[in-house]
């Protein structure tokens, strides 16, 4: 949430230096350079991660679902992004995350609605487990909200985001969009923690 808010005005302030560009490289590109250089090599780096974690953690969790195999399904899902946003482009894009954005808050709602409360254990060996512990914010915490919010700025397609929303309500729209991944999170949060 805190990265999407934090990343709303520099995305208004780059989109009103450039308001017809595509972007962020597009915006690099002005400066050109070393400057322009490293930005396209941190961008390739970044994108590279992001897919091949997206691809690794979806083929994972569907192989364990379908009996097709790890292989296959990284092939299905590397593939089926790029046919069905080279026929509608940011359109189809657009309608598959609201597509994505509600399955997950129906699980949300559906798992928190149907948690079985009875059935945990106070012997459980989970209960020593601490989400409060100092330790884990230090550890973990703090560097993955950091990481998290130093990231969406060298993120394409949150960039490709600021460019195809209106100029005009583009602050406003990133906030919402911070306020609706604050449900998914602390929906999902307040699973892992029952």
């Amino acid at each position: 949430m805190l990265a999407l808010i934090v990343f709303a005005p520099l995305a208004a302030s780059v989109r009103k230096r450039m308001p017809e560009g595509f972007s962020y490289i597009d915006y690099a590109r002005k400066f050109g350079g070393n400057f322009y250089k490293i930005q396209l090599l941190l961008q390739l780096v970044m994108q590279v991660v992001i897919y091949a974690i997206q691809l690794s953690a979806g083929a994972s969790l569907l192989s364990a679902l379908e009996p097709s195999g790890y292989y296959k399904m990284a092939i299905f899902l590397a593939i089926a992004p790029m046919v069905y946003v080279s026929m509608s482009g940011l359109k189809t894009s657009v309608f598959t995350d609201a597509i994505q954005y509600l399955v997950i808050l129906s699980a949300v709602i559906l798992i928190i609605l149907f948690f079985p409360f009875a059935s945990i254990s106070k012997e459980s060996t989970l209960s020593s487990f601490n989400v409060f512990d100092y330790k884990m914010l230090i550890e973990f915490g703090i560097s993955s909200a950091l990481g998290l919010i130093v990231a969406i700025f060298a993120d394409q397609q949150q960039w490709q985001r600021a460019f195809a929303a209106r100029e005009e309500t583009l602050v406003r729209t990133f906030i919402l969009a911070g306020f609706f991944h604050l449900l998914v999170t602390v929906g999902l949060g307040t699973f892992g923690y029952l």
